[in-house]
């Protein structure tokens, strides 16, 4: 028997989320888009989104190219 998420149709095409910490089953679009549950994300508290990196990233090449 499957667990249904509340608020999400029988049959839906997305795959099951889990918590990124705890690796519990994820039920809001919220925790969904950070990947975190809301009990974990209340732990680190995160409140607003990252800010994206700006800039190249330094790294070695790789070997052969």
């Amino acid at each position: 028997m499957t667990d249904l998420l509340p608020g999400v149709p029988p049959g839906d095409p997305r795959p099951p989320a889990l918590c990124r910490l705890c690796g519990r089953r994820l039920t809001t679009a919220l925790a969904r888009q950070w990947q975190l549950g809301e009990g974990c994300r209340a732990k680190l508290h995160i409140r607003e989104a990252p800010i994206p990196r700006t800039g190249d990233v330094r790294q070695d090449a790789l070997p052969g190219l």
